[in-house]
């Protein structure tokens, strides 16, 4: 699986959850859904990286994978 992929798929799991209305029309935005669920993702990952630090298991193979894993996040 590509970064890519795998930004897609973090991104995926998290619009579920995520509130997909524009405040101004009060209606579903499948575009708003996919940003608020990028910000969950991103929010997990920053979660997951300060986890791995304070049990001390974060090293530099890792610190790579997340980070590029965070800009294909944002690139989307």
């Amino acid at each position: 699986m590509t970064k890519k992929q795998e930004a897609e798929q973090w991104v995926n799991q998290f619009r579920y959850f995520a509130d997909g209305t524009d405040d101004d029309t009060d209606r579903f935005s499948p575009a708003i859904e996919k940003e608020n669920g990028k910000k969950c993702a991103l929010l997990a990952l920053e979660k997951v990286v300060e986890y791995c630090n304070k049990l001390g298991v974060y090293n530099y193979k890792h610190q790579k994978e997340l980070l590029q894993l965070k800009q294909e996040i944002e690139k989307l």
